[in-house]
């Protein structure tokens, strides 16, 4: 079984979107579908799909949203991934590859802004996200050293149900507690 959790806040045009690029994907595992979200409009979107359980948090930040949904998920694997963040085609599948290996706790999927490069800000997500995180990732995982996973699409073994809700940085605090937790590995499959 898998768990595919979606926090969200105030994304009620991208939630869609981004529900449909998950369950359009070919994968053989049986899975839940997770919403969790404070706000009326993207729960609204949200409960369209049949296949979303939807968790109501109360506003307090992205790690206190995880924690309420942690304790309830039923997959082995848990897939985290944001309202607007939409999967490539065969994302899951090759997330979920790595796991073949028992020492691979935790895998990093490889977020692309879609943002034009005209502005400077637009400009600054594609370098940000190609040249900075997405490069020093890989020459970590060739190495087999250490690396924070993208809270945009990490994949994890189901052996945390509660992280500091004060932490600045979920994704580094899940990282690291999966890594510790089982001494195991991040990795990054080539295809996503």
């Amino acid at each position: 079984m898998l768990s595919i959790i979606i926090t969200a806040y105030k994304e009620p045009h991208t939630i869609g979107k981004c529900i449909e690029s998950i369950i359009n994907q070919r994968f053989k595992e049986k899975y839940e579908l997770i919403v969790v979200c404070p706000d009326k409009e993207t729960k609204e979107q949200a409960l369209k799909y049949k296949k979303v359980k939807y968790i109501q948090d109360q506003g307090l930040g992205k790690p206190t949203a995880l924690n309420l949904v942690l304790k309830k998920v039923k997959g082995d694997i848990i897939i985290l991934t944001d309202g607007d963040v939409f999967l490539g085609e065969n994302a899951i599948e090759e997330i979920l590859n790595p796991f073949k290996d028992n020492k691979v706790g935790i895998v990093s999927g490889h977020p692309i802004s879609i943002n034009s490069k005209n502005k400077m800000v637009d400009f600054w997500s594609h370098l940000l996200t190609e040249v900075g995180a997405h490069s020093t990732r890989l020459e970590k995982d060739k190495k087999e050293q250490f690396l924070v996973c993208s809270g945009y699409l990490m994949a994890l073994r189901n052996i945390i149900n509660k992280i500091p809700e004060n932490a600045l940085s979920d994704d580094a605090v899940i990282s690291n507690k999966i890594c510790s937790k089982c001494k195991s590995i991040c990795k990054i499959p080539n295809n996503i």
